[in-house]
């Protein structure tokens, strides 16, 4: 069969609506299938890298004055993208939309009108930000989701908040994202091999992997780092990410005096940085808004346990990793540096039980069979 990825971004990336897509693409190709992904030109850059598939990118840049201000442009860009989309489509069985966006639903009418099947995955900024519309007929996500074969959840909490926000898909499904092989644990032999290798300093090592965005909150972790390096002298913080914080971030952990004690990696590559979930000693999440964040699943399953904010997404994990996962009050440095001092104190790993869901509902070929039967389900129903 040919699956066409509809997505906002690909990797090097870092989102979860990047690796996902990609993971899936490159399991549907090694089982003998056809991929194509439809992108925004915004997902292109020189450090591209979107497999061996056929690359289909859109101009999505909004025009300017009386233009924009009657949405005249949107209609013209709209029905270009419609009929280049429809000729696309013509070999496709299954469309698989990644979050949502103009292209995602121009992308859905071709396919609706195409016959061909759609699925959609959420992630969650696009059910967090939804805004229901006074003529339900005229709310073209509503649209998407209505239309959809099947429409998968990140999370069970993300879900329910779907709910709660008026998105009642008739075929809805939780899928959680993977961790790839690469996340397991490795002995303290390995783990110090890997500190020399990637020159990690400090009697305790603290990583936090996650774009520079103000979701991310990652200002609380550092203001914490202060009262954590007090109690932990020597505890380094090293953030794998990048974005248009980076400079700001920079700049608070030098008032602070942590700039020793704090290390910005930028973007690291996603096929290195399982190396630093399994050289640390803790993972470190202080987002504001999370739906299930992936980074945290790759950590446990690299063995390194987790001080994570009270997000809903932080708040379901720990209900399934009660013992290696710590929660947290979100935007308070304070209570974060008080859990995080107090798991250096464990000096442990994650124990067999967190293993063992990991194993159950976090792996890659766990999530690919899941959305085969959702790709096959769909081809029938048509």
């Amino acid at each position: 069969m040919h699956i066409c990825m509809v997505t906002p971004h690909i990797p090097p990336y870092q989102s979860a609506n990047a690796i996902l897509p990609q993971i899936l693409a490159e399991k549907l190709v090694s089982d003998g299938h056809r991929v194509s992904f439809i992108v925004p030109e915004s997902a292109l850059s020189d450090k591209t890298q979107p497999g061996d598939y056929l690359l289909t990118s859109f101009n999505m840049e909004r025009g300017q004055g009386f233009s924009r201000k009657i949405k005249a442009d949107i209609i013209g860009k709209a029905k270009d993208i419609y009929s280049k989309t429809k000729a696309l489509l013509g070999n496709v069985d299954v469309v698989h939309l990644h979050s949502n966006g103009l292209l995602h639903q121009i992308v859905t009418v071709a396919a609706e009108r195409s016959r061909v099947p759609h699925i959609i995955t959420h992630y969650g900024t696009e059910i967090w930000h939804y805004k229901s519309k006074k003529i339900k007929t005229l709310d073209p996500f509503l649209y998407m989701n209505k239309t959809a074969s099947a429409v998968v959840y990140y999370s069970r909490k993300l879900q329910e908040f779907s709910y709660d926000a008026g998105v009642v898909p008739d075929n809805p499904v939780t899928i959680y994202p993977p961790a790839s092989d690469e996340f397991k644990p490795y002995s303290e032999t390995e783990r110090k091999k890997l500190r020399d290798e990637l020159d990690l300093k400090g009697e305790k090592i603290l990583i936090n992997v996650k774009r520079l965005h103000p979701l991310g909150g990652h200002e609380y972790l550092i203001k914490a780092m202060p009262q954590i390096v007090k109690q932990h002298p020597g505890t380094q913080l090293y953030i794998c990410g990048d974005g248009d914080l980076r400079g700001e971030l920079e700049a608070l952990s030098k008032k602070l005096g942590m700039a020793g004690n704090i290390t910005f990696l930028g973007m690291v590559d996603n096929r290195e940085i399982w190396k630093y979930y399994a050289a640390a000693d803790l993972y470190v999440l202080s987002s504001v808004l999370e739906a299930l964040p992936t980074v945290a699943v790759e950590a446990i399953a690299a063995g390194t346990r987790v001080v994570i904010t009270d997000t809903p997404g932080g708040k379901e994990l720990r209900d399934l990793f009660d013992e290696d996962l710590y929660v947290c009050p979100m935007k308070d440095e304070k209570a974060l540096a008080e859990t995080v001092s107090r798991q250096i104190n464990e000096n442990r790993r994650v124990g067999k039980k967190s293993m063992e869901t990991v194993n159950k509902y976090f792996r890659i070929d766990s999530m690919y069979n899941s959305y085969l039967e959702l790709y096959k389900q769909a081809m029938q129903e048509k």
